[in-house]
């Protein structure tokens, strides 16, 4: 059968994507799973495809790994942000069904500011079709090219450079956008709300919820000092220990791609932390840097079989 029935056939993929899963898990290291909204149903979903592996939590991936010792079948789950319209609802399933899961935080989202990636969108979005100068250059945002060329560029500022490099662009914009009311300074900081400190207190007592270290302000790690990286890693650190009465020992890149992490954050983590997980697509080996581990990611369109895919990665 060739792989185009394979692959408009449901009932061979289904038993096809299983085989290669199958192998994939008995041949090659375990995989950390990587969330952020998600809906419940889904999750659940997700999860059962596991059930017949072992789901242990990152610090048992970690320990496993640094003693040399097989991740082969084992499958850890990780969520970034902590989006109220997500945690709860998996903290409650992974207490009822004893799975072990870890949630990053970025503890000044917790605190109610805005991460950077949403007041990004809506400045994008309130922007099409507007006429804006910026640095004395004047942009018609009606005008597809310009307005795509112009946001690929700043989001990559947002993805490498420091705040200070794109936020003096974005403030230009905004209050632009006010003086031509087209809505409220508010408006750009809309976004899906995080759970609270009180609610993270309260969850983290419960051994199987660990909650750990995402830095303070979500900024890019490459676009950071040594200094400013450092210090994001220390408080936040800090933080999240103050709040949980528990130790913190892991950490998440912001975007989490090796260019947005650069060469100089994970010699600085590895000071702080006993390891840190990315975005980048793989799974664990023995030769993997402790804190540049692979992570795959998944979300509310990866159904069972895109799910399963996914995972057949080396």
């Amino acid at each position: 059968m060739s792989i185009k029935n394979i692959a408009t056939n449901s009932v061979v993929f289904n038993a096809f994507s299983k085989v290669l899963s199958n192998y994939y898990h008995s041949q090659y290291g375990g995989i950390i799973l990587a969330y952020h909204e998600i809906d419940i149903e889904r999750f659940k979903e997700h999860v059962e495809l596991f059930r017949k592996h072992e789901i242990v939590s990152l610090s048992e991936m970690v320990n496993r790994k640094k003693k040399k010792l097989s991740t082969k079948y084992l499958v850890t789950i990780t969520v970034d942000d902590c989006y109220l319209n997500t945690l709860p609802a998996l903290c409650d399933y992974c207490s009822a069904t004893q799975i072990p899961i870890t949630f990053f935080v970025p503890t000044d989202f917790i605190e109610g500011k805005a991460l950077p990636p949403f007041i990004f969108n809506n400045i994008k979005k309130l922007s099409k079709g507007r006429k804006i100068e910026i640095n004395n250059h004047f942009y018609d945002f009606s005008e597809e090219p310009a307005f795509h060329t112009f946001f690929n560029s700043l989001h990559d500022l947002m993805y490498y450079q420091s705040e200070k490099e794109y936020k003096p662009i974005w403030s230009q914009i905004m209050n632009q956008l006010v003086e031509q009311e087209v809505c409220q300074l508010a408006d750009f900081n809309e976004h899906n709300p995080p759970v609270n400190w009180d609610f993270i207190a309260a969850k983290s007592k419960n051994d199987l919820l660990s909650f750990q270290s995402h830095t303070v302000t979500h900024q890019a790690a490459v676009g950071l000092s040594a200094t400013q990286f450092e210090m994001e890693c220390k408080q936040s650190k800090h933080k999240i220990e103050s709040i949980t009465n528990k130790e913190v020992t892991h950490f998440c890149y912001p975007y989490g791609g090796l260019k947005n992490i650069g060469s100089t954050a994970p010699t600085i983590v590895q000071k702080i932390f006993d390891s840190a997980v990315t975005m980048v697509r793989g799974r664990i080996h023995a030769q993997q840097n402790d804190y540049l581990l692979p992570r795959i990611p998944l979300y509310d369109l990866d159904t069972k079989q895109r799910t399963i895919l996914k995972t057949i990665i080396k």
